[in-house]
């Protein structure tokens, strides 16, 4: 791989992984729309 072709495929890369990160958050936001966060948040434990 050129180093012009890498630059470019990374930027695609980026581009595309922050696209699928932004849909993927609002589909979540969407979901817990109107849930109760103190109800969510004994479902999680740490650890």
């Amino acid at each position: 791989i050129s180093n012009h072709n890498r630059e470019e495929v990374l930027e695609k890369a980026e581009k595309d992984l922050s696209l699928v990160t932004d849909q993927y958050m609002a589909r979540l936001v969407n979901e817990l729309q109107g849930s109760d966060f103190w109800k969510l948040r004994r479902a999680y434990s740490p650890g």
